[in-house]
């Protein structure tokens, strides 16, 4: 039997993200929010077509609000704008993040639009609410396993949290050369578009190593 780490939480990363917790709705800062704000579209589209498919619904769904009535997790949702998109496509958004400058963050701007408002953050995390037993329809872990430590444990928390049925999306970046070149000397040391340290190479997970960890 796999003996676990006791928290998946890592300070040190929590500590790079909260540091920036007053730009994240400001993408043109040299914190890395920015390149979150041109990714969220594509994510949030990808979301939507899976929704549409998993859960049979209409076609006309898609022009609507195909999230309506599903309840939603982002965890380590940041500032919250992958969970302000989803939230406007009708999701019922749970929002927990271990850092608490990001949830403050995160209210406050959701407090500027009706659509936004009702978003319920949380200073926590998957494994407090595995604690609780809540399960959710959709579980979103974007550019998170990263940043975690023990990430098997992790993704068993976050399956613990999906309802039968229902939908986990993750996203993170692939332990390669190319990913090296890019995220860390292209993006970190020359273009300086995050700070450097905000990536570790180490900690990138090949797909097959994902896969594994899901089916394990």
């Amino acid at each position: 039997m796999r003996r676990y780490l006791s928290t998946t939480v890592n300070a040190g990363e929590v500590s790079k993200f909260t540091r920036a917790a007053k730009d994240w709705w400001k993408p043109q800062s040299n914190t890395g929010v920015g390149l979150l704000h041109q990714l969220n579209p594509i994510r949030v589209r990808y979301i939507r077509e899976q929704v549409i498919q998993n859960f049979h619904l209409p076609i006309e769904s898609d022009s609507a609000w195909p999230l309506k009535g599903k309840q939603v997790l982002d965890v380590g949702c940041g500032g919250g704008i992958l969970s302000e998109s989803l939230a406007r496509l009708g999701a019922t958004m749970t929002s927990v993040d271990p850092g608490a400058a990001n949830i403050e963050a995160a209210k406050q701007h959701a407090l500027t639009d009706d659509e936004t408002a009702e978003i319920n953050y949380l200073c926590a995390t998957a494994e407090d609410l595995c604690k609780q037993e809540k399960t959710f329809d959709i579980v979103c872990a974007l550019e998170v396993v990263e940043h975690v430590d023990d990430v098997p444990k992790f993704i068993h928390q976050l399956t613990q949290l999906v309802k039968p049925n229902g939908l986990l999306f993750m996203s993170t970046i692939n332990r390669s050369a190319l990913a090296y070149l890019t995220t860390i000397v292209a993006v970190e040391q020359i273009l300086q578009l995050v700070p450097n340290g905000t990536h570790d190479w180490n900690k990138y997970i090949q797909p097959q190593e994902l896969t594994g960890m899901l089916t394990q």
